[in-house]
């Protein structure tokens, strides 16, 4: 979802919407931990994920979706840097 509000942002460079976006993205993302983030570190799935991604032997946690996380994570950092800064 943040990769679609940056790809709109460097479209129309509208730095209002990037700005009421983010909170609702950091709110996903936190319950996103909160239902889904495992005590090994990687992300519950619901077997749903990206295909022949590496699984540990329950089909419990996947990598594809931490990977994920981590992309989603670093977009919202992008994010913040762009409404944090002075230009328009």
């Amino acid at each position: 979802m943040p990769w679609a509000e940056l790809a709109s942002y460097r479209f129309t460079g509208n730095k209002s919407r990037l700005a009421n976006v983010y909170l609702p993205l950091v709110k996903y993302r936190e319950s996103f931990k909160k239902i889904y983030h495992a005590p090994s570190g990687l992300c519950l799935t619901d077997k749903a994920a990206m295909d022949d991604s590496p699984h540990n032997t329950q089909m419990l946690a996947a990598i594809n979706v931490a990977a994920e996380m981590v992309i989603f994570n670093r977009q919202l950092a992008q994010i913040a840097t762009i409404i944090c800064s002075n230009t328009p």
